[in-house]
């Protein structure tokens, strides 16, 4: 498998009042690297674009041991290491210039047609050249929401702005509604120590949507969350703060 790194300074609006890059910025800046692989590769949004395709994450698995603090350098790391017919398995580090690991982000992505909004079958000359192993089926953590639990119900206003290229509502976006939902006061004094997301199904209505959450009763930093339109389930999440 290839891996593709890039050094990275975190200039200040990558980063909370605190001075910690945060989530958000996290994956934003990952998927960037991701991006330049694919051009450096060939396989950018040109040769995506020419296939009527583009690509849609369906999972991530987050764990920030420690965020990167503003203006620090820090090296991005990224590789495909499996892939079979629909699903392609990418990671990504984040480490120190002198080597130590401060986040991991794992993440299933699928190919859409644009055109027809559905599953196409991964490319098996991109997935070999970069050397990802073929045919392989990941175990992905689960996620089970306990839909009786949900409460504190909140609607947020879908923006021009939370539309990406595809015209879909960005991956971030469901997560920023997420973090929002638990309140300024909880955020303000919790870091976010790992973040598990399954996205089940876009949200095509351009009004609102809508977020839930519940408090793990064994354990006061684990929440449950679930973005939802009009009783359908856009995703799921599961976060742990310390």
């Amino acid at each position: 498998m290839k891996v593709f790194k890039q050094e990275y300074q975190v200039p200040f609006f990558d980063c909370d009042k605190f001075r910690n890059m945060t989530a958000i910025s996290i994956i934003d800046n990952v998927i960037l690297v991701s991006t330049r692989q694919l051009e450096e590769m060939g396989y950018g949004e040109k040769w995506m674009r020419d296939r009527n395709l583009g690509w849609v994450v369906t999972q991530y698995d987050l764990l920030i041991d420690r965020a990167p603090v503003d203006e620090e350098k820090i090296v991005i790391s990224t590789w495909i290491e499996n892939y079979n017919k629909f699903f392609s398995y990418r990671n990504f580090a984040i480490d120190t210039m002198d080597g130590e690991r401060l986040v991991t982000l794992k993440s299933v992505w699928v190919t859409l047609n644009l055109e027809q909004r559905k599953l196409t079958p991964l490319s098996e000359e991109m997935m070999d050249s970069f050397g990802a192993e073929k045919n392989v089926v990941v175990k992905t953590p689960k996620i089970s929401i306990d839909q009786e639990k949900l409460n504190d119900l909140q609607k947020f206003n879908i923006r021009y702005a939370d539309l990406d290229t595809n015209n879909h509502i960005t991956n971030t976006s469901y997560i920023t509604w997420m973090f929002e939902s638990l309140g300024i006061d909880f955020l303000e004094n919790h870091k976010l120590k790992e973040l598990q997301i399954r996205y089940e199904k876009e949200i095509q209505d351009r009004d609102y949507a809508e977020a839930g959450l519940y408090q793990d009763p064994d354990d006061s930093l684990k929440y449950y969350h679930q973005i939802f339109k009009s009783d359908k389930i856009a995703c799921q999440a599961m976060t742990i703060w310390h």
